[in-house]
């Protein structure tokens, strides 16, 4: 039996290994543009861009994994039942639960590796990830000085150079917009010059040569003065082309282990109960003072003035009505966020038990479709995940607008196919008629 598990194991392998890289190429191929979008203009070190792959390659090894698994059973079985190897086995007196045994080991270990990845792995790649990317977003363009062409880059400048030799640095007609300050703004113009980067590239100097100065009279308006100079330099600061690498202590919810969320989520149920606590607490307040008149103030008491009681408890009732609507919507709104970590908590669970699930599912169906080989089994998989995938969605969306809770939203979609699969899998076990079609299948 051992000789035999192993030969099932090794059927399952190959195919996963194939699905796994394959899913995980598509993965990357559609996270490509992100990166070049990004990497575009801002002159990042390969390894930089190494970096950025391998960090986001943790939420794709969360999806890639149970996939494969499904697209390795279904592949697996299908090419066993194809050849007739299940039938044999089945005649040598062996169950078909047998055979699922160590896949169904397999697939519990890889789930159990999920769940450890997606608690201590995952979190932190998906921090160090979105640090990484927001440093790169508020990096410096490169800055491309060419003859004729206006640099924008640098945040309050605007430039103009008619001519530049790359190899002696020396430049001629340059016009220099200075607009950091828009109430006085100021506009350099010289003949010729020199251009060179000091301080380790932060400082672009320009040394100009037979110029003027244009600006505006400080606290008049509409009047402008220029001076003439030989040699002047301006230098513009804070061109650090650089990436600078920050840190960042907030983690959100998919930077955070379980164990962290379900924490955060019992922050949260404490507010709920506060304000719970809280509207409670006021609406006895005020059924005692309608009941026994408590509150009541004392013109009110003495009913000497009628209007103002009308006024008093309208009043009351506006204040009643607006600390209600206020709560609730405190309420709602932090309900709203703990279902959020609710979710994520679920999720780094429900995804690793999906490999047991496909398990269940894939087995009685690459039998069923034994002659469909790897085309079939790689469109089932898709259509099976298609549909998984839009229970996640939809019941994380279900969940946000507070129609189902969060074990509904994240478990529904492992349940009904689990269920599907069983089903299939007691018909594969039962039904007599399947033996007839591989008897006349083997005559064929």
């Amino acid at each position: 039996m051992r000789i035999l598990s192993r030969y099932i194991l090794k059927e399952h392998l190959g195919p996963f290994l194939f699905a796994f890289f394959v899913v995980t190429f598509v993965l990357i191929l559609d996270f490509v543009p992100n990166v070049i979008d990004m990497a575009i203009g801002k002159d990042l070190y390969p390894l930089t861009i190494i970096w950025v792959f391998i960090l986001n390659l943790a939420w794709m090894l969360a999806l890639s994994i149970p996939m494969a698994t499904l697209v390795a059973t279904l592949m697996a079985f299908g090419r066993m039942t194809s050849d007739m190897e299940i039938l044999a086995i089945k005649s040598s007196g062996i169950h078909l639960i047998q055979l699922l045994r160590p896949v169904l080991i397999g697939s519990v270990v890889l789930a159990a590796f999920l769940v450890w990845f997606n608690n201590e792995v995952l979190p932190d790649a998906n921090h160090k990830a979105r640090v990484l990317m927001s440093d790169i977003r508020v990096m410096r363009p490169t800055l491309s000085i060419r003859s004729n062409v206006f640099l924008s880059d640098i945040p309050g400048y605007v430039i103009l150079i008619s001519d530049i030799d790359h190899k002696t640095s020396r430049i001629k007609d340059v016009t220099i917009f200075d607009r950091k300050d828009p109430q006085y703004p100021r506009m350099t113009l010289a003949e010729g010059g020199k251009l060179e980067y000091k301080e380790n590239g932060t400082v672009l100097s320009f040394q100009l040569e037979n110029g003027e100065t244009h600006e505006p009279v400080e606290g008049k308006k509409n009047q402008w003065q220029w001076v003439t100079f030989e040699k002047q330099t301006v230098n513009i600061r804070d061109i650090d082309r650089s990436l600078q690498r920050t840190s960042s202590s907030y983690r959100g919810d998919r930077e955070l282990s379980s164990e962290a969320m379900l924490e955060e989520t019992r922050k949260w149920q404490d507010n709920i109960d506060r304000v719970q606590r809280s509207i409670g607490h006021r609406i006895e307040t005020e059924k005692r003072r309608l009941m026994f008149g408590e509150t009541l103030d004392r013109p009110v008491k003495e009913k000497m003035f009628y209007k103002k009681a009308v006024n008093s408890a309208y009043q009351k009732a506006v204040d009643m009505s607006r600390f209600l609507r206020q709560s609730l919507k405190t309420r709602n709104r932090t309900e709203k966020m703990k279902n959020t970590y609710l979710l994520e908590v679920h999720k780094k669970y429900s995804l690793p038990a999906a490999c047991i699930v496909f398990v269940l599912i894939g087995a009685p169906l690459g039998i069923l479709a034994r002659r469909g080989g790897m085309p079939v089994s790689i469109g089932i998989s898709i259509g099976l995940f298609i549909i998984y995938w839009a229970f996640l969605i939809g019941g994380e969306e279900l969940s946000d607008r507070g129609f189902v809770s969060p074990v509904v939203a994240m478990w529904a979609a492992n349940v009904l196919i689990a269920a599907v699969g069983l089903v299939l899998l007691y018909k594969v076990m039962t039904e007599k008629r399947l033996l007839e079609v591989f008897k006349l299948t083997g005559r064929g």
